[in-house]
């Protein structure tokens, strides 16, 4: 056999090679996207229901502050007043 034939032979076992090789590693990255893809969309899932339940009480938590107001104004007033004396105080020291 001749050089040239035993390189071409070569030349065409190693790239057959490459191919099965490329092949597989194709099919494991599909798989690794078809997952990450399904984790996104379960996260993604995740984030939507973790706002929904942090509206609602944020809702709720307004609605009591607002219905606490409307019971007590006088005692609201005096709080408010007491934080802002607080608040102005503390951003004063800097």
């Amino acid at each position: 056999m001749s050089t040239a034939k035993a390189t071409q032979t070569t030349t065409a076992a190693a790239a057959a090679k490459a191919h099965e090789t490329i092949d597989r590693i194709a099919i494991h990255a599909e798989k690794a996207e078809e997952n990450i893809r399904a984790k996104a969309g379960e996260v993604d899932d995740s984030v939507k229901a973790q706002y929904a339940q942090a509206k609602v009480k944020g809702q709720q938590a307004c609605d009591a502050v607002s219905t606490y107001v409307k019971e007590n104004p006088m005692t609201s007033l005096g709080i408010a007043f007491g934080a802002g004396v607080l608040l102005t105080a503390l951003l004063r020291r800097k």
